[in-house]
């Protein structure tokens, strides 16, 4: 029984220095590949300092769950922004994971859902990389991590005539409070994000000959942000 006992410390310890092992790995590529990719550096070491704590409390299972995520995470971030263009279903897989890290940070302190169209075919609809993740951190860091608790993002995607309406909705404090926060948050940071992807959708747009729009509307307690490819 000792023996026995001793046997799965042993391979306890030996799981978790494999789990620290790939951490540290982990933590090197994601430099490199945060600069690749023009991500807030901020977010992955944070991602992996909420995936160390699992580690220091010897979570192996939950630890190991986490790491497998962010690793697919930066791996299709680092493949989509290589490419002009990606279909929607990667850029959506890529996004879930994305909201899945954040929801981790912040204790799960949101939920969230993704609505699709059942006429929309994601695999054949091509989008600009990472087009979409910028108004969705954006909903999360200013609209949902400020409000106490029960936040909820909601994205649906849908067809209109040629036409791919994206909508990112959540239940935050709004615009107004947010902008209280600016002065001990990152407002340089969110109006960068924010003004290289209205100059990606631009560029796209003049690509494809076709107009494209974004709207931002307060609904009350919600933020609404509205992205259209025309």
């Amino acid at each position: 029984m000792i023996y026995a006992l001793y046997l799965f410390r042993i391979r306890q310890i030996e799981a978790n220095e494999r789990i620290k092992t790939e951490f540290n790995r982990q933590l090197t590529e994601s430099r490199m590949e945060a600069l690749r990719a023009q991500m807030n550096p901020h977010f992955i070491f944070n991602c992996l300092n909420s995936i160390n704590r699992y580690i220091i409390k010897s979570d192996v299972k939950t630890s190991s769950l986490y790491l497998t995520r962010f690793a697919k995470l930066m791996r299709l971030i680092l493949d989509n922004s290589e490419q002009k263009q990606v279909v929607l279903s990667n850029e959506l897989e890529a996004l879930r994971l994305y909201i899945e890290m954040e929801a981790l940070r912040f204790d799960h302190k949101f939920s969230y859902e993704i609505y699709i169209d059942k006429n929309l075919d994601t695999d054949q609809l091509e989008i600009p990389p990472l087009i979409i993740q910028p108004f969705v951190e954006n909903a999360i860091c200013h609209g949902l991590l400020p409000k106490e608790s029960n936040g909820h993002l909601s994205i649906s995607l849908s067809s209109q005539g040629d036409s791919l309406e994206i909508i990112i909705a959540d239940n935050g404090i709004g615009r107004a409070k947010a902008d209280s926060y600016k002065s001990t948050s990152s407002p340089t940071r969110k109006s960068m994000g924010m003004k290289l992807t209205e100059e990606r959708l631009k560029l796209a747009a003049e690509n494809l000959e076709k107009a494209g729009s974004q709207k931002i509307i307060d609904l009350f307690d919600e933020q609404e942000i509205l992205l259209e490819q025309k």
